[in-house]
């Protein structure tokens, strides 16, 4: 039997790690991902501390104060989102639609505000790795999203500064 994972010291949470699932999104469901990890890769649960559905719905995963199994030196400082779809560019893929979107960029607000860490700190999954890493992560160029959550949270503290004391 599988012990149960570590808690995350939030002390030490220093980064917001982004996933796409590389799956079709009309046919993937957080259930689905669920069960990749717990059957298929016997974790104790989903890697993933969110899961973003294709129409944009929001779905807790791992449980926050875990440590997470989504990127392998860095699960015990970062917190990991999974948007279901396949972004990869060049391929097949399909980018994110408006509601996805939305969601992923205002949960990487949130957290980055909650955690009181600059925008910077949102990577791609395997962003500074090799090409010849294997892996489909991130499937976007992530300082697209980065250049979206900076205007999210410069947007929240020009439209009320007081509710946002945190680093941009």
């Amino acid at each position: 039997m599988s012990r149960a994972p570590a808690n995350l010291d939030p002390a030490n949470l220093d980064r917001v790690i982004v996933h796409h699932s590389a799956s079709p999104a009309d046919d993937t469901t957080p259930e689905t991902v669920r069960r990749w990890h717990i059957v298929d890769r016997q974790y104790e649960d989903v890697g993933y501390h969110f899961v973003i559905g294709a129409d944009g719905g929001l779905h807790l995963g791992r449980p926050m104060w875990r440590i997470g199994a989504h990127d392998g030196g860095e699960n015990a400082t970062s917190l990991g989102i999974c948007a279901l779809g396949d972004w990869r560019i060049g391929e097949d893929g399909v980018l994110p639609g408006a509601l996805q979107w939305e969601t992923l960029v205002l949960l990487c607000a949130d957290l980055l505000d909650q955690l009181d860490l600059p925008t910077s700190a949102l990577r791609g999954h395997r962003e500074n790795e090799p090409a010849s890493t294997p892996t489909l992560c991130p499937g976007f160029d992530p300082a697209v999203l980065r250049d979206a959550v900076a205007l999210e949270r410069s947007s929240r503290r020009s439209r009320a500064p007081g509710l946002y004391p945190y680093t941009t």
